[in-house]
């Protein structure tokens, strides 16, 4: 985690965004890879511009 959030929903957003983009970058979890882009997805869709920040945490990820 880069910035401590100041909201308790920004601090739970970033935890699960790391949380995924740690699974999305381990080679061992391949078989969970699927289940992690849908999970950030679905983050992305139901908050909006608030993951704006987060986007190049995950395609720098997903480009690896």
């Amino acid at each position: 985690m880069n910035a401590p959030p100041t909201a308790p929903d920004e601090f739970y957003q970033t935890v699960t965004i790391n949380a995924l983009v740690n699974v999305l970058a381990d080679p061992t979890l391949t078989n969970n890879h699927w289940s992690a882009t849908e999970a950030v997805m679905l983050i992305f869709t139901t908050q909006g511009l608030k993951c704006v920040p987060y986007l190049g945490q995950v395609s720098n990820t997903v480009l690896m």
